[in-house]
């Protein structure tokens, strides 16, 4: 720890291993004081693994105190460089685990420096990034520079249903949810695929145009989609029932196909949110109108609600 403040201006507060300090010194390494410092900044400027000042004085403006001491004393110094996230990187926590060893920092200004003392190891350097995403560099390299470039995970999910109704274009559905080729459920295994699915087509989401209807299945998240059959199948049923086919996103074993024709349905009555808003006209019928809910400042993230 370095105190500027008092008599001596400068003095150096060194660690002794158990949470407390030494007696204040002044290391001979930084050399002759330029007078009064009105601030001060810590980094390793000369890149020799020890962290030296530029300090800003009343009379002298900036000045430079090499850190010259040499030291058996261990270091780890990491560069973050964000793509997704901003470029410094601002934000970022940086986390370095060894033996025997844990310190975590945040990325405010450049790079990190990290004492290990006299640790001849280093498991790995972890980087949550501002998005969230944490990303891990095992073993790096004692004594040396590390830079961690944010990577950019290309997401993807399911292809999507349309259907070309009386005068616009309507989502159908996310389609091909449980058919996954190589989706990997754990280092060994892979998801187990359902090669079929049914999925509902309201009528009034379909209209013939020259005596045909159109469909169109797009991959716009990135999906690659294998389909070799699609069956457009007319369901004759009362009035007044609705048909709800037998589908789920489950494991194995995978529900048979099947159609059930369910009438007089029982909407709630009563919804009531986490806090404590009445969401009933939400959600008692399909209107395209959700209860909505807090995000976080992480993509794709929200806060736990019901």
């Amino acid at each position: 720890v370095v105190v500027s403040s008092g008599s001596p201006a400068l003095r150096l507060l060194r660690g002794v291993g158990d949470g407390t300090f030494g007696p204040p010194v002044l290391p001979a390494a930084f050399g002759t004081l330029p007078g009064i410092i009105t601030d001060l900044w810590a980094a390793d400027l000369d890149r020799d693994g020890d962290e030296d000042l530029l300090v800003q004085t009343r009379d002298h403006g900036p000045q430079i105190l090499r850190n010259d001491l040499s030291s058996p004393r261990r270091w780890l110094a990491v560069d973050v460089v964000g793509r997704k996230a901003n470029r410094s990187a601002y934000g970022a926590a940086v986390e370095v685990v060894g033996p025997g060893y844990y310190q975590r920092q945040t990325v405010r200004d450049g790079r990190l420096h990290f004492g290990l003392g006299s640790l001849d190891r280093v498991y790995l350097a972890r980087v949550t990034w501002p998005g969230g995403m944490v990303q891990n560099l095992l073993e790096p390299p004692v004594n040396s520079t590390v830079e961690i470039e944010e990577y950019v995970k290309v997401s993807a999910s399911c292809a999507f249903l349309w259907a070309e109704g009386e005068d616009r274009w309507e989502l159908v559905n996310e389609v091909l949810g449980i058919g996954p080729l190589g989706a990997p459920m754990s280092a060994t295994e892979c998801f187990p695929t359902d090669c079929t699915e049914l999925t509902k087509i309201e009528s009034h989401q379909l209209r013939a145009r020259d005596g045909r209807y159109e469909l169109r299945l797009t991959e716009d998240l990135r999906e690659v989609a294998y389909v070799d059959r699609i069956e457009l199948r007319v369901i004759d049923h009362p009035a007044g029932c609705e048909i709800i086919p037998n589908e789920m996103f489950t494991g194995p074993p995978f529900p048979k196909d099947r159609i059930f024709a369910v009438a007089a349905p029982c909407p709630p009555r009563s919804a009531v949110d986490d806090r404590g808003n009445d969401v009933l006209e939400l959600v008692r019928t399909r209107d395209h109108r959700f209860p909505t809910f807090p995000l976080t400042a992480h993509d794709g993230l929200a806060e736990p609600h019901s």
